[in-house]
């Protein structure tokens, strides 16, 4: 049985592969850096969020998780 963290890693990479959730890559990676200053990474969570809501929703939840 795969851990949790696998499926998600799995969706996430499937949906990169299948182009559905363009832009994802780069908003993730700028996230990742724990330095950048903290109304930068407000403005990321925000454009991730609307990316979600925007759609497809099938896609998205793996790039928030």
């Amino acid at each position: 049985m795969l851990r949790l963290s696998d499926q998600i890693h799995r969706a996430y990479q499937a949906a990169l592969s299948s182009g559905s959730i363009d832009g994802a890559e780069s908003l993730v990676v700028r996230l990742r850096d724990f330095n950048a200053p903290q109304p930068e990474r407000d403005e990321l969570w925000t454009q991730l969020v609307d990316h979600y809501s925007a759609g497809p929703r099938q896609a998205w939840p793996a790039a928030l998780l």
